[in-house]
C-alpha cells in the first residue's frame, strides 16, 4: 500500500467521502438508491491482485502445520513455540483469506437499511454468540432466545463457536440442529480455538469475522445481534459493511471479570485492549442491552460524565435491561424426588446447595462456612454442589470451612437434570466477591432456583439481588461475610427448614418473583421490540404515536 504521507498531486478529490485517492485504485460504490452519501472503497491494485492469487484456506494450512510439525525433529523446537508459530501463522492467512473475500466481493455494498419496510416484510437477523449453544449458558439462555424469535416470525441466523469436546458431528449437536431447524433456524457452528489466549481470541475473531461476512452478504440481515464483547467485534464489522442494525449485548463488564479470574493484568494489554472495545461497542451499537439495572446506571454516568468533559450533547444510546432468564416450564415447584433421595442416602436429610461454575469470582468459604453453621443448628443438613468442576478443589475448601467428606456432594449433571435435584433443596447458597464487575452480574442459577420455588441466600452487592430478594421477600441478603455474620444469617435461615420443605408462602413468593422478572418468554418479547424497532423504526413510531393518542 502507498504511505499515506505521499504527495497528493498524483491523487484525485472523491467529494462524497472527502478524501484523496489513487486514480488506478479500485472503487467501489454501493448500488443502494439510499439518500445517504455512497461510501468509496479505496483499494490498492497491488494488494487486491496478490489476495486474488493466495491458494490456501486456514483449514489447509493448519492440516500442513501439523504435517509439517510431525515431520520435525522434537529437539530443534520446543512443542509451545511450534503451537504459537502456527497458530500466528495461521491468524495471517485467515487475515488475508478475510481480505480476498471483501476486496472480490463487487456487490458486498448492494444493502442500505433506512428502516420502513412494508408490515408483510418479514424481518431478518444474525445473532452471532462467542459461547457455545451445546454449553450449559447457551443451552438455557441463547438457545430459548432464538427459538423465541423466530416463533414470532424473526428468520434468524445464529452463528455460534463450539468448544473441542462438543462438535457439531456430535450426537448432541445432531439435536440441536435438529431442533433449530424446526423453528426454521439456521446455524453455523464455527471451532472455539483454545490455547494461548491472544492467538486463540484472533482465530476466533477472523474466522466469524468471515463467516458473518458470507451470511450476511447473501442474506443481507436488517438486525445483528452481537452476545458479548468478541461477538460484538464481528457484528460491528457486519454493521460496518452492510448498513444492519447493531444490538450490542454486553452481558456484564467482560475486561474487570477477567481480572477479576486472573485472565487479563490490571491495566494490561488485554485489558486496555478490551476497555477500548468496551467504549468504540457502545459509541457504535444502535441498542446496548445490560444484565441489571446498576449496570445501566454505570452507563447513565459515564454518558453524563462525557457530556461534563466535553461540555457537547453526547447521544443517548438506547440501553434495556434484560436479565438471564429461566424457562419457567423446564423449572417449576415440584415434590422431592424419591428416586434421588433413596439413590444418594439423602433421605431424612435437610438439603441445601449450589449449582454452575467454580471460579476466583465464587467466594466458596465462606459459602461452606455458612453451611457449617446450619449444620450446628440441624445436623441432617447435606450441601450438594452441582459442577462439572474437578471436585477435589470444592472438597478441599469444604473440610478447610469445616464440613465432613459426607456432608457433602459434588458432581455435574446435565442441564435436563437440574430441576429434579431442585425439588431436594430447602434453600440455594452461593456468594460473589463484591466488586464493579459484580453490578453488572446477573445469574441463571438465581432464576433457575427461584422459578423452582427455592429462596436464596447470598451476599449483597451483586447486580440487582439486594431489590429482587429483599423487596420480595423471596430469600436472604447477607449484609457481611464475616464468621459472625454468616453464623447470624445461619439462624435466619431456619425458617426455611421447618417442615418437610420450603413453607408454601415463600414458595409461592419465589415462583411469582421468577415469572415477573425472569421468564425466557418475556426476554424474547423485549429483544423482538428491539429488533422491530431497528428494523422498522417508521413503523415502530407510528404504534407509539397511536398509543400515545389513545391514552
Amino acid at each position: 500500500m502507498r504511505d499515506v504521507g505521499e504527495s497528493r498531486q498524483n491523487r484525485d478529490f472523491d467529494p462524497h467521502s472527502e478524501r484523496w485517492f489513487y486514480p488506478r485504485a479500485r472503487t467501489m460504490t454501493p448500488l443502494s438508491t439510499s439518500v445517504r452519501q455512497p461510501i468509496h472503497f479505496v483499494i490498492d491494485l497491488d494488494l487486491l491482485n496478490f489476495v486474488e492469487t493466495l491458494p490456501l484456506s486456514i483449514e489447509e494450512l493448519v492440516e500442513i502445520s501439523a504435517h509439517d510439525r510431525t515431520s520435525q525433529d522434537s529437539r530443534q523446537s520446543s512443542p509451545s513455540s511450534t503451537c504459537l508459530r502456527q497458530m500466528m501463522a495461521a491468524s495471517a492467512v485467515n487475515c488475508l483469506h478475510v481480505a480476498r473475500e471483501l476486496l472480490t466481493a463487487p456487490l458486498m455494498l448492494d444493502v442500505c437499511h433506512d428502516g420502513g419496510g412494508s408490515s408483510g416484510e418479514r424481518l431478518q437477523a444474525l445473532y452471532i454468540c462467542h459461547d457455545g449453544l451445546l454449553e450449559p449458558r447457551g443451552t438455557s439462555q441463547a438457545v430459548p432466545h432464538v427459538c423465541s424469535l423466530a416463533d414470532a416470525g424473526v428468520r434468524m441466523m445464529v452463528l455460534s463457536f463450539e468448544g473441542s469436546t462438543r462438535q457439531p458431528d456430535s450426537g448432541k449437536a445432531k439435536e440441536l440442529r435438529a431442533r433449530l431447524e424446526s423453528h426454521g433456524i439456521e446455524w453455523i457452528a464455527l471451532r472455539h480455538h483454545r490455547g494461548l489466549r491472544v492467538a486463540a481470541v484472533m482465530l476466533d475473531l477472523l474466522s466469524g469475522i468471515a463467516a458473518a461476512f458470507r451470511l450476511a452478504r447473501t442474506k443481507r440481515p436488517r438486525v445483528v445481534h452481537g452476545r458479548g464483547y468478541v461477538a460484538g467485534i464481528m457484528a460491528w464489522t457486519v454493521k460496518l459493511l452492510f448498513r444492519s442494525r447493531l444490538v450490542f449485548d454486553m452481558r456484564g463488564f467482560w475486561p474487570e471479570e477477567s481480572v477479576e479470574l486472573g485472565q487479563f493484568r490490571t491495566h494490561g494489554l488485554l485489558y486496555r485492549l478490551s476497555k477500548g472495545s468496551e467504549r468504540y461497542l457502545l459509541n457504535a451499537a444502535d441498542h446496548v442491552v445490560v444484565l441489571t439495572e446498576s449496570a445501566k446506571a454505570i452507563l447513565r454516568d459515564r454518558e453524563a460524565s462525557a457530556r461534563m468533559a466535553t461540555r457537547r450533547a453526547v447521544p443517548e444510546t438506547p440501553i434495556t435491561v434484560i436479565p438471564c432468564c429461566t424457562d419457567l416450564e423446564r423449572f417449576h415447584p415440584q415434590r422431592p424426588d424419591r428416586n434421588l433421595l433413596r439413590e444418594h442416602d439423602l433421605e431424612g436429610c435437610v438439603v441445601i446447595g449450589n449449582i454452575g461454575a467454580v471460579n476466583k469470582r465464587y467466594m466458596l468459604s465462606e459459602m461452606f462456612r455458612l453451611a457449617f453453621h446450619v449444620k450446628s443448628h440441624r445436623p441432617e443438613t447435606r450441601f450438594v454442589y452441582l459442577t462439572r468442576h474437578d471436585d477435589t478443589s470444592v472438597r478441599a475448601e469444604a473440610r478447610r470451612a469445616g464440613l465432613r467428606n459426607e456432608d457433602l456432594l459434588v458432581f455435574g449433571v446435565e442441564p435436563e437434570e437440574v430441576p429434579r435435584w431442585l425439588s431436594l433443596f430447602r434453600f440455594g447458597v452461593f456468594f460473589l466477591r463484591p466488586s464493579y464487575a459484580a453490578k453488572g452480574s446477573s445469574y441463571a442459577k438465581l432464576a433457575e432456583f427461584l422459578a423452582c420455588g427455592v429462596p436464596v441466600v447470598t451476599n449483597k452487592g451483586v447486580g440487582d439481588i439486594d431489590d429482587i430478594l429483599g423487596s420480595n421477600q423471596c430469600g436472604l441478603v447477607v449484609p457481611g461475610l464475616r464468621d459472625s455474620d454468616l453464623a447470624t444469617a445461619a439462624r435466619q435461615t431456619l425458617a426455611f427448614l421447618d417442615g418437610d420443605g420450603v413453607p408454601q408462602d415463600v414458595r409461592d413468593r419465589c415462583r411469582a418473583t421468577a415469572a415477573r422478572l425472569f421468564a425466557i418468554d418475556e426476554a424474547a418479547r423485549q429483544y423482538l421490540a428491539i429488533y422491530t424497532g431497528l428494523a422498522f423504526p417508521e413503523q415502530a413510531n407510528t404504534q407509539t404515536s397511536v398509543a400515545v393518542e389513545l391514552d
